[in-house]
């Protein structure tokens, strides 16, 4: 006689797995749900349970929130059972309904010239997707209006960064590709200059240009960016100085920028550099009686050097040939 033990196996509950879905999109697939062993990881379980095909609008899984096809976004619960063989009980989780996801939208931006406003949208919807059968872009978003900020106002081809637009049901999904070209505006005399004026004095170096303002409209104009300076020798700023040190008169112009065109100097004022202030001092000196009447040198010899004076405030490199007209010194006494 043969005997035959049969030994019992007690079911595994669902509490030792966890359900991972993905979320769902209105309008598109249905989400996935995979059941892994908590303490495995790694491969999916997928023997043992049964998802019950339903949805439910709360945690306990105990109302049924509709077929997928009718659900809104929002947050929904699933719900799978132990086969009742080697697993028991049951297991829920949450997964997102996101909003449609509206994609291909095609958005251009014409040129603009620097400070101009910036120009509307011009929109294509004929290649968008994402909408649920009987929904279209002019149904849903005719009436939107699109805006965006560009990277920068500056001069240049700047990016377009679109503002979120969406509905309870849908949300754009707007390129991240569009531009929008920014041209120079041309620099000319109608705006309003406060000209650059005043006095400098001669410091051996190059003088700065004195302030000046520069409008268009109520924006003032910066200088180096929107507009540059330059320095003239003369009124009608034809002759350019680069580097103003010497003493005279100077013109200002300015021209195009970074942010403004413009290769004719516009007149923006003057200013003047006027001489600094030497200190001369006469040596003293002394001589023998010898019956001559000569008296000890009082002027410049030839070479430019001094023997009766000294001079103070010279500045930079500059020394006695800087100066033009001679001075001289006169002797008070007489040869006895």
């Amino acid at each position: 006689m043969v005997f035959v033990t049969i030994s019992s196996f007690a079911q595994t509950d669902l509490s030792t797995f966890v359900i991972r879905t993905t979320a769902g999109v209105y309008g598109g697939a249905e989400p996935t749900i995979s059941v892994y062993d908590k303490e495995l990881g790694g491969t999916p379980v997928t023997t043992g349970w049964a998802w019950d095909n339903k949805y439910y609008s709360n945690a306990a899984c105990t109302v049924d929130a509709g077929a997928f096809a009718d659900l809104l976004p929002g947050t929904y619960y699933v719900k799978i059972n132990g086969d009742g063989i080697n697993y028991s009980g049951s297991l829920s989780t949450n997964f997102l309904l996101k909003k449609g996801q509206i994609t291909g939208v095609a958005i251009t931006l014409a040129d603009k010239v620097y400070g101009a406003a910036d120009p509307t949208p011009t929109v294509n919807s004929t290649s968008v997707t994402g909408f649920k059968t009987g929904d279209t872009w002019s149904s849903v978003f005719g009436d939107a209006t699109i805006t965006y900020t560009l990277a920068s106002q500056n001069v240049g081809t700047q990016a377009a960064t679109f503002t979120a637009l969406s509905t309870d049901l849908y949300e754009v999904v707007f390129p991240t590709d569009v531009t929008c070209k920014i041209s120079q505006k041309p620099l000319d005399a109608e705006m309003v200059i406060t000209p650059a004026s005043g006095s400098k004095v001669y410091t051996a170096a190059a003088a700065e240009v004195p302030a000046m303002v520069v409008k268009d409209g109520s924006t003032t104009l910066v200088a180096g960016t929107d507009y540059t300076v330059k320095t003239y020798s003369d009124a009608t700023l034809s002759t350019a100085v680069e580097s103003p040190i010497n003493v005279g008169t100077y013109y200002v112009g300015i021209l195009g920028g970074t942010n403004y065109s413009g290769t004719t100097p516009i007149a923006a004022g003057s200013f003047e550099i006027t001489k600094a202030t030497l200190t001369v001092q006469a040596v003293a000196q002394s001589k023998d009686y010898d019956g001559a009447a000569t008296l000890p040198k009082t002027e410049w010899d030839a070479d430019a050097t001094l023997t009766a004076m000294n001079f103070i405030g010279f500045l930079g490199t500059d020394g006695p040939t800087a100066v033009t007209t001679k001075p001289t010194a006169s002797v008070d006494g007489t040869a006895s």
